[in-house]
This record gives C-alpha cells, structure tokens and sequence, in this order.
C-alpha cells in the first residue's frame, strides 16, 4: 500500500516536472512550477487519504457503529474532502499560471483572474472546513455529556 501511494505521488510530481521542463521558457517560471508540483502531489496524496475515509465510513454504516464513533468518522471524511477541494485548487492555480502563456493583450489576464479565484476558493474552503470542525467538536461535546457512560 505504501509503494502504492509513494508511486502515484512520484508520477504526480513527475508529470508536472514534465510540463514545466517541455513550456517555452518564457511560459512557466520554477515557482509556478514548484507551485503546480505541490498541488499535484498534494491531490494525489489527499484523494488516497480520502478514499480510506469514505471506505472506513462505509464500513461504519455497514457494521452499524453509531455515536461518537459515527460522528468521528463523518467529520475525518469531510475534512479529507475538504483538503483534496483545495489540494486540487493549488494545482489548479499551479497549472493556469504555468501553462499559460502571456497574454497578447495585456488588459486580459484570464489566467491572473483565474488564479486568483483558486486563491479564494482555497480561502473559502478553508473558512468553512475550520467552521465545522469547530460544529462538530461542539456537537461531540454535546454527545458526551448526554451520555456520560463514555
């Protein structure tokens, strides 16, 4: 599994190493570069720490495990998903600001305004994972004072 998991991240990293290596070199400076190859490896990273989320909580449903143990699994799995959103928003700004040439006419910068709304989406994401950490750590809270036998 671990081989696995290093092997997909090594591509990642690689193929986006391959893009900046094949851009003219005007195209893609190394800091988008090493901004895109973050993205790219973080994604991967996130959608397999995601995937075991979402399988642990299926196992949970299947096997009936309820209480605290159900509102554990349920906020892990949507806090992965919510770091694989902005993982794959990194690589998104990565990706516009190195794979797009400059811009013949200089009032249009699409690729600018793109990666700034990844910026705010990673911004917004990121808002709203900590708001409900926090509901749900809150809620948890609740649940062990109602039952106390925990």
């Amino acid at each position: 599994m671990r081989w696995r998991q290093l092997s997909t991240v090594g591509l990642a990293l690689l193929a986006v190493l391959a893009l900046g290596y094949l851009q003219p070199s005007e195209y893609a400076e190394p800091m988008e570069t090493l901004w895109a190859a973050l993205g790219a490896c973080g994604s991967v990273y996130a959608a397999q720490a995601w995937w075991r989320r979402l399988e642990m909580d299926r196992w949970r449903r299947r096997e009936r495990y309820n209480g605290l143990f159900a509102m554990a699994c349920q906020q892990h799995l949507v806090l992965r998903m919510l770091g694989l959103i902005v993982e794959l928003l990194i690589l998104a700004g990565g990706l516009a600001a190195m794979l797009t040439p400059p811009s013949i006419r200089p009032e249009l910068r699409a690729n600018e305004v793109f990666t700034t709304a990844t910026l705010i989406g990673i911004g917004v994401v990121s808002t709203f994972a900590v708001y409900f950490a926090e509901r749900q750590a809150i809620a948890m809270a609740r649940y062990v004072v109602v039952h106390p036998e925990l």
